[in-house]
């Protein structure tokens, strides 16, 4: 490291013309001793410099960032630090995490038990889980009991020439209010029914209304009505004759 001295006497003698002797002049400048070797370590660990700069230093750290999920606070004296990991911030297990973790089972399932409605019993390497034969399926043949089912109502809108009914998607169709006369029942009657499958009509009309029922009934012993009686409620009650491919008619009150 070059250190720079200066004489503290300077001299007032002028310097002769002859530049190859050593002039006052020459005493007066700074002189700069170079050598080779290292600073002694100083208390404190501090170097004091007056009137003056250290230059040409290299290597030394002004700033320290961080990688996350590692944090700095900056500068030449940072605090390096890392979060706890959450399940929106990545960082370090905790003990109490790793606990969990660590008391987690491998994942491999050794036996599977039938539950309810389901039969096979334990299955330990291979086997069959099926449903109970006291499971109510779509094509099982089981007995139902105490079981409640709700008829699949239409509230037809009235008024209409040609009342429009689905016969897969309701068993009964209510009509109040009708004062147009039925032309036919057959025009809008859609549906796949099946042998025996039951149907009811209930008519309320404001008078007595005419009804052509079409192609796709036929009476019984029990004759087709062809009119509401005044205002009072009609009720047909219908059974699918797969025989005649029609709605026959078993009741009317």
């Amino acid at each position: 490291m070059p250190i720079t001295v200066k004489h503290n006497k300077v001299s007032t003698i002028p310097d002769d013309a002859d530049t190859s002797l050593v002039r006052p002049s020459d005493w007066n400048a700074d002189h700069t001793l170079v050598g080779l070797g290292t600073m002694a370590e100083q208390n404190a660990n501090t170097v004091a410099i007056t009137g003056g700069t250290i230059t040409g230093v290299s290597g030394l750290v002004t700033s320290v960032t961080g990688t996350s999920p590692v944090v700095s606070s900056g500068g030449t004296t940072p605090a390096i630090s890392m979060a706890a990991a959450t399940t929106s911030v990545n960082g370090y297990l905790t003990s109490t995490d790793w606990t969990t973790f660590n008391n987690k089972g491998s994942g491999t399932v050794t036996s599977i038990v039938a539950g309810t409605g389901l039969s096979g019993g334990t299955i330990t390497s291979t086997g069959t889980i099926a449903i109970d034969s006291t499971v109510t399926t779509n094509s099982g043949t089981q007995t139902l009991t105490n079981k409640w089912v709700q008829p699949r109502v239409l509230a037809s809108t009235a008024n209409s020439a040609t009342p429009t009914l689905n016969t897969d998607n309701y068993d009964m169709m209510v009509i109040t209010g009708q004062s147009a006369t039925i032309t036919s029942f057959t025009t809008n009657l859609t549906g796949t029914p099946v042998n025996g499958q039951k149907l009811i009509i209930s008519i309320t009309g404001t008078g007595a209304i005419g009804i052509t029922w079409g192609a796709s009934f036929e009476s019984s012993t029990v004759t087709l009505p062809s009119t509401t009686v005044t205002t009072a409620r009609l009720d047909i009650g219908f059974i699918w004759n797969v025989a005649t491919t029609k709605w026959r008619c078993v009741a009317s009150a």
